[in-house]
């Protein structure tokens, strides 16, 4: 399972998710899910696109997919949506499935689903994608944030970040392993022209091997 949450704030946004993958090797393909033996990966879940940009997705894609996403330029997911592309088309895509873009250039948050086209982030409106339980807390821990809030600065974003690393690493033992299993924690503040990593905590990941999974929806490790 994967989590994403974003928050845009005043000319500044954060980014953040969990960073488990979980991988199979190709030669088990053909074996029943419960005869593959799974391989656990830490991975950044947004990626830097072609167009120096950061994208992540909640949800399965397969690897030409996933190159054809991060191939889009902001511009063209602004006008262009997943069901419009057929080689999108029966994958299984549902609801569930979303789609977060930071445009570095203006440090502005784009979220969107299969039927939608990329919409702007509204300020001090928080967004998240995953299981709905634990969507839904992350969204409990944000607005404990808001009412305390004056400004939505960076500084309110650091705050921010470290009240959803401290739920996601809390609740990371709490997830069934077969069905909703993550772990980890990763966070970027953007600002106009500039982005950095905030926070990278392993939690239960910690051993595990680092992958990449690259704009050719590869895996490397």
């Amino acid at each position: 399972m994967t989590l994403l949450v974003g928050f845009q704030g005043e000319g500044c946004a954060l980014i953040a998710s969990d960073l488990m993958l979980k991988f199979v090797e190709q030669d088990q393909f053909h074996l029943p899910m419960e005869e593959r033996t799974l391989i656990t990966l830490i991975c950044s879940k947004f990626r830097q696109n072609s167009s120096g940009d950061y994208l992540a997705f909640h949800g399965r894609l397969r690897q030409e997919a996933m190159a054809r996403l991060y191939g889009k330029t902001l511009e063209e997911l602004k006008s262009w949506h997943l069901n419009q592309d057929s080689m999108f088309s029966g994958l299984g895509i549902g609801e569930s499935f979303a789609t977060f873009y930071v445009s570095v250039r203006d440090a502005q948050l784009y979220v969107g689903e299969p039927r939608e086209i990329l919409q702007k982030a509204q300020v001090g409106k928080p967004y998240a994608a995953g299981h709905q339980t634990f969507g839904n807390g992350l969204m409990d821990v944000t607005l404990g944030n808001l009412k305390v809030a004056r400004k939505f600065d960076k500084k309110f974003l650091r705050d921010l970040s470290d009240s959803y690393e401290s739920y996601m690493l809390r609740n990371e033992t709490s997830a069934e392993p077969d069905i909703f299993d993550f772990g980890g924690y990763e966070s970027f503040l953007v600002s106009p022209g500039e982005i950095r990593l905030y926070k990278r905590t392993p939690g239960k990941l910690s051993g595990c091997k680092e992958a990449v999974v690259g704009n050719d929806g590869l895996i490397y490790f």
